[in-house]
């Protein structure tokens, strides 16, 4: 090989040298990035049991209208008492069952006395439950289920409680016992 083609030859080998450290570079920033993002993404969602419920102590910002007033309510609305989410589905032309009216004592007793009833259905059909409930049970309107699945809860009926600073402290499900399933640790 000629002393020019040698040249060449390194030159081009230098060349290709340094795109493959360039591209290194440039693959180790985006794998630190995306980790780095990652990160900040598991850290942003709330922890979550192996029953695919929240820890205890979570806090779930959450906002949901009034059925009666359209005042929207707010988890930092909940601070200073116990309250207890009891998440219904109302369907056009169903009646709650009376073990479930009657249940809702007991959890309301657990609550010290704050319930708020998460209604996932038409404004008609939760207007009627509301009815059915009383004037003392506050309903709020749960758009697509969207509150429902911030506290992790795939079935209705059922019941989260929440501690005096709007935590996670239990979830329940509303059966012929108004007792609660499992606290949450």
């Amino acid at each position: 090989m000629t002393g020019v083609g040698r040249i060449l030859l390194d030159v081009g080998l230098t060349a290709i040298w340094a795109l493959v450290m360039v591209q290194t570079v440039v693959l180790l920033g985006l794998l630190r990035r995306t980790v780095r993002l990652k990160t900040e993404l598991y850290a942003a969602m709330p922890e979550v049991t192996k029953h695919d419920r929240l820890s205890g102590g979570t806090l779930v910002e959450f906002e949901a209208p009034e059925l009666a007033t359209g005042a929207t309510v707010r988890t930092a609305d909940l601070r200073g008492a116990p309250t207890a989410l009891l998440f219904l589905t109302a369907e056009s032309g169903g009646t709650p069952a009376d073990w479930l009216l009657d249940t809702i004592a007991g959890i309301r007793h657990r609550s010290e006395g704050r319930l708020l009833v998460l209604c996932e259905g038409s404004d008609a059909a939760c207007s009627e439950l509301a009815r059915l409930m009383g004037e003392d049970a506050s309903v709020l309107l749960d758009r697509k289920g969207r509150v429902r699945g911030q506290f992790l809860v795939t079935t209705t009926p059922a019941a989260v409680l929440l501690d005096s600073d709007a935590r996670v402290a239990q979830y329940g499900m509303p059966e012929h016992v108004p007792d609660w399933e499992e606290e949450v640790v």
